[in-house]
């Protein structure tokens, strides 16, 4: 399905110009809350995990808020495809900066040859938030290549470095790319907050919940000895806010393990504390609970 109306967008491009940017969001926005009352597999997941994660609040108020969520996805992907046809400095019109003295410490770095690794997430508009961080420095982008060369091309190229610097360093090249990007004062960054049982990871509260969160981000970060700073790209009246973090370094200890512990569980609570602010941005039919701790000690037997 996902695929299917991939193409189909890919198909209507061209006529996304002549629509009014208000005008497609409110079309999102609409087909969103559409599908969010259909009873699909994701959007009973949805629910399911909203509830999960928000054990206090009504049944009501977990609709309400899953109808917002789908309203929010669908409206974020026809904006993003319209945002195609609009330069990069004009898109720069329509973002806020929030924690604008994290941005300036992260500039002041990149000007002293320091890498970092910025950990993003699934919240808000991660796609056109690309666009937004070339304005940060040296930055290249990690991710998964997707099977479909056009989807991987519109996806890729069209929406998330569309007329920026930014460099692509896909999953399969490994981390050597990665180091070197660092090395140099480059900036790398990631997404964390998704279960990927193919990659090593750990497990970090996601809502008091035990979640499985790739630790080679925060390996990286220890192995290179470079800092890690949040960056997310979230809606707000209209407007996109880029939010910065702190750019904080952790010490490196004996214990590797500890260490990388102790930074992949800060990073999930600084998201964490985003998404309960405005948890309709955040994709609550990712399978974020999908790996329990007792599979993998069973895989360890």
């Amino acid at each position: 399905m996902k695929v299917t109306l991939l193409r189909f967008a890919i198909f209507c491009l061209p006529f996304f110009k002549a629509i009014p940017i208000p005008v497609v969001r409110h079309c999102g926005k609409a087909l969103g809350g559409l599908f969010g009352r259909i009873p699909s597999r994701d959007v009973k997941r949805c629910r399911e995990h909203l509830g999960r994660a928000f054990p206090n609040e009504s049944k009501e108020w977990i609709y309400k808020t899953s109808l917002k969520c789908w309203r929010h996805f669908f409206q974020a992907a026809l904006t993003d495809l319209r945002l195609l046809h609009v330069d990069n400095k004009k898109l720069y019109k329509a973002v806020k900066v929030e924690g604008l003295e994290n941005l300036y410490a992260h500039r002041a770095a990149h000007k002293r040859g320091e890498g970092t690794v910025i950990m993003g997430g699934h919240f808000g508009n991660w796609e056109v938030q690309m666009r937004f961080l070339d304005l940060a420095g040296d930055m290249y982008s990690v991710g998964k290549r997707l099977v479909n060369p056009i989807i991987n091309d519109l996806v890729v190229n069209k929406i998330r470095i569309k007329g920026t610097k930014v460099k692509v360093i896909y999953q399969e090249q490994g981390l050597l790319p990665c180091a070197k990007a660092l090395r140099k004062g480059g900036s790398i960054t990631m997404v964390p907050d998704q279960d990927l049982p193919q990659f090593p990871g750990i497990f970090c509260d996601w809502f008091g919940i035990p979640a499985y969160t790739p630790s080679g981000p925060a390996s990286l970060v220890r192995t290179k000895e470079v800092a890690l700073q949040p960056c997310y790209c979230y809606e707000l009246d209209n407007y996109f806010v880029l939010h910065w973090g702190p750019r904080k370094h952790f010490p490196k200890t004996d214990d590797k393990d500890h260490d990388i512990q102790i930074m992949t569980d800060w990073i999930l609570a600084y998201e964490e504390a985003l998404v309960r602010k405005h948890p309709e941005q955040w994709v609550w039919w990712h399978k974020r609970w999908r790996t329990r701790p007792e599979d993998i000690a069973s895989e360890n037997d």
